[in-house]
């Protein structure tokens, strides 16, 4: 394991911190998808 300089620190603090961003947008995409999808299943389904 090799000492990181505090710029290295840093960037890939960056980094996780983006690729947490990106997993919870993706959640909350799936999420808002599922949910329409529900919505309009049900919907078409009271229809028929």
């Amino acid at each position: 394991m090799t000492d990181l300089s505090p710029g290295e620190y840093v960037w890939a603090g960056f980094q996780s911190q983006q690729s947490a961003e990106k997993a919870l947008k993706a959640v909350l995409y799936f999420i808002t998808i599922s949910g329409m999808c529900l919505q309009a299943c049900t919907s078409t389904q009271s229809i028929f």
